[in-house]
Formats: C-alpha cells, sequence, structure tokens
C-alpha cells in the first residue's frame, strides 16, 4: 500500500469515526503513521483529501461492478445493483462516509457532479440509451442517474441495519421500487 493509499484508509476510518469536520489532518497522518507534510505532500488541503477519499472509494465500487457485468439490460442492472449493495456490505465504513460527504456543508457540489459524470458514465449513457428508446421517461439523465446512487446507498444503509433483509427478494424488490420510477408507460 502507497503512502497516499495509507493516509486515505486512515481518513476513511477516523471520518467514520468522527465525522469528517471533527477530524484533523495532524490526527489522519498519525494514524497513517507519516509525517503531517506527507498528508499536504499528496492533498493540497483538508477538503482536497476529502473529495481524493470519494473519488476513491467511487472508483473502487465502479471497478468492482465492472468485473460483474456490462450494462446493457435493466436485467444487467438487476446485477449491478446487488453487486454494488454487496460491496456495500462489505465496505460500510464506504457506506458511511458516502453518507458523511453528502451531508457535508462544504460539500463541493461541482466536484461531486463531476465524479459522477466521470465514474458513473457507463450508468448515464445506458439511461440516456434507456431515454432515446422510449423505456425511460424524459426527465434529466443526471436527476436519473442521481436516484438510483441515492436509492442503492439507502437499500444498503437499510439492510447494514436490519441485516434480516440481506436476502435476493430485498435485494430485487428495492430495484424494481427504484427502477419503476422511471419507466415509459404507454
Amino acid at each position: 500500500m502507497t503512502k497516499k493509499q495509507q493516509i486515505l484508509e486512515s481518513a476513511l476510518c477516523l471520518f467514520v469515526e468522527k465525522g469528517i469536520s471533527e477530524t484533523a489532518t495532524a490526527e489522519i497522518a498519525r494514524h497513517a503513521k507519516v509525517a503531517n507534510g506527507t498528508v499536504f505532500h499528496h492533498f493540497d488541503s483538508k477538503q482536497s483529501l476529502v473529495e481524493s477519499l470519494y473519488l476513491y472509494l467511487k472508483q473502487q465500487l465502479v471497478e468492482h461492478l465492472n468485473e460483474i457485468t456490462d450494462l446493457t439490460t435493466l436485467s444487467d442492472g438487476q446485477v449491478l445493483w446487488a453487486a454494488s449493495i454487496q460491496w456495500g456490505l462489505n465496505n460500510p465504513k464506504a457506506i458511511a462516509f458516502f453518507e458523511y460527504y453528502y451531508a457535508c456543508p462544504w460539500l463541493n457540489q461541482e466536484y461531486r457532479e463531476t465524479v459522477m459524470a466521470q465514474v458513473f458514465a457507463f450508468l448515464a449513457q445506458f439511461v440516456e440509451s434507456e431515454i432515446k428508446h422510449g423505456r425511460f421517461v424524459e426527465l434529466p439523465i443526471d436527476y436519473i442517474v442521481s436516484s438510483i446512487l441515492q436509492s442503492n446507498l439507502v437499500a444498503t444503509r437499510y439492510i447494514l441495519l436490519s441485516p434480516k433483509h440481506n436476502d435476493e427478494q430485498f435485494i430485487a424488490l428495492s430495484y424494481q421500487a427504484c427502477i419503476n420510477g422511471f419507466i415509459a408507460r404507454t
């Protein structure tokens, strides 16, 4: 593991344990067993560290999903939905961090949107195709993508809090509940 990855992993642990605003970069450096200057060698500021951690975790999620299947049909979507939930169950600190990140008052919304556009481009392309072919309602693509990702986060968090719902039926129904809102009705 590189020093940058050590810093990101330490930041994840501390942000989840204490909160983003309540965690000092000096604490992150101590936890990562690096000098405070090393943190600032890799990240210009604490906000840069937070944003880099967000990107790092989203990239890990998408790398996991890319190993599963391509997204070309709604059935593939259900497979990826379940795989994303499983990733979240295996990475509960990442899920907690995403919740902190979205609630952070100094969140750079533009950065979040840039990450979403880059990392989840495959999902935006799929949504665009579904709209073009009349299978999804004509809403802004970024709205649909954001709604799908937020619904998946909610389903994952729910299962983390209520493990008895960690079953195929709940996961399939949570996918249907999300996607049905975007299906074009004739």
